[in-house]
């Protein structure tokens, strides 16, 4: 009776969920069309601004039902000769665009890499060309706009350092340096990462400012990072995550355990490329010791996948804390150090015994006591491991 009413709550709940997406949806849609109808005779009357106003919906927002209506009434391309006509009037909003549009053929160009066959190497190394060239030419145009103090535009020459890397002609510090430039004018998307950055480097108090300063602007203020947000609801969303981590991290400063394991969390995911392994562990081993029963199963995982240098006997440990405290996903670990052997002498029924208490106990299915003393590849050991808990 209980899973019967569970299982009608949760598809009650997915039901109520889909249909406010889908109205959220459709508002969204008549808002943007509406905007562009409204602003199309002005466009006509060559007023710039409501040219770049229109662009900007379809430039960066290309996977939107409505960008392909407005296309459809108006045309794609002149949409997009706007933009060049006032990116060469140096329009700091049409530059930005512009990088966008470049940006945009990279992407498309790079997907295209896949469907090439292999060795076909002549082929591969021409659409590579031809993602750099234009990958070049987007920065040159967030570059340009950056030139005239334009604090969007310096915020872009960042992202794409953090994108693609080694295939933007920037140094990190560089893309450091415009992301710099942009919080201290004042924009409060850049405030937000700029403050992220500062934090990884246990800046604390610089970091904390530029982040609160970002939290006090104006919610409308956050929705001008243009082609980084989705929508409204998705810049709304941003808002609220920043918000958030201030509590976070002062409450991780201030002893509370489990703060502290959500913000090593963050500290470690947030970016692909600008992430700090070593201070999130910092704040992972903080928690662990204040008795956060994931972070202790955390610091297991640490171990086991070699991101730290001690014993294995300590991530066994931690696991084994961490089940005493009655976090039940430590069994996952419990489980594999008992599999392969690690910190602990190897045991197949004791595996099998804490796989079966997460229910996952298939996972010994292809393994018996007769050849789980077999000497175990360490890294195809890893693999398996991270296969099972994904």
């Amino acid at each position: 009776m209980k899973n019967l009413i569970f299982t009608i709550k949760y598809h009650l709940n997915d039901a109520i969920k889909n249909f406010r997406n889908k109205i959220e949806d459709l508002v969204e849609y008549v808002f943007y069309v509406v905007k562009g109808f409204l602003l199309f005779p002005f466009a006509k009357m060559k007023n710039v601004k409501a040219q770049l106003a229109i662009a900007e919906i379809i430039i960066s927002k290309t996977w939107k039902k409505y960008t392909h209506t407005i296309n459809k009434i108006i045309g794609k391309e002149i949409i997009i000769g706007w933009v060049f006509t006032a990116a060469l009037e140096k329009n700091p909003f049409a530059l930005v665009l512009q990088g966008m549009i470049y940006e945009k053929k990279a992407n498309e160009v790079n997907r295209s890499i896949f469907s090439v066959k292999n060795g076909d190497k002549k082929i591969f190394e021409q659409k590579e060309k031809e993602e750099k060239a234009l990958l070049k030419a987007s920065l040159d145009s967030y570059k340009k706009a950056s030139e005239l103090n334009y604090p969007l535009a310096q915020l872009h020459c960042f992202r794409l350092k953090d994108y693609f890397d080694t295939y933007i002609e920037l140094t990190d510090d560089e893309a450091l340096e415009y992301l710099k430039c942009s919080a201290e004018n004042n924009f409060p998307n850049a405030q937000y990462w700029y403050g992220i950055q500062l934090l990884k480097d246990d800046r604390i108090k610089e970091g904390f400012s530029f982040v609160e300063k970002s939290v006090k602007a104006k919610r409308k203020d956050w929705g001008k990072e243009v082609g980084c947000y989705g929508s409204r609801k998705d810049a709304k969303k941003w808002y609220k995550k920043n918000a958030n981590l201030i509590q976070i991290v002062k409450d991780a400063f201030s002893g509370d355990a489990e703060a502290m394991f959500l913000y090593s969390e963050y500290l470690l995911n947030y970016s692909h490329k600008y992430n700090s392994l070593e201070l999130s562990h910092k704040w992972h081993t903080k928690s662990a010791r204040a008795g956060y029963p994931e972070a202790m199963a955390a610091e297991g995982y640490y171990i086991i996948y070699d991101w730290v240098d001690a014993p294995l006997e300590d991530a066994f440990d931690y696991f084994q804390k961490a089940v005493n405290a009655g976090y039940k996903k430590a069994h996952y670990g419990l489980g594999d150090c008992y599999l392969y052997g690690w910190g602990v002498e190897q045991n197949y029924e004791k595996a099998k015994y804490h796989f079966n208490k997460i229910g996952k106990g298939k996972v010994m299915k292809n393994i018996t006591p007769e050849n789980i003393n077999e000497k175990i590849d360490g890294k195809k050991a890893l693999e398996n491991t991270r296969d099972f808990h994904n």
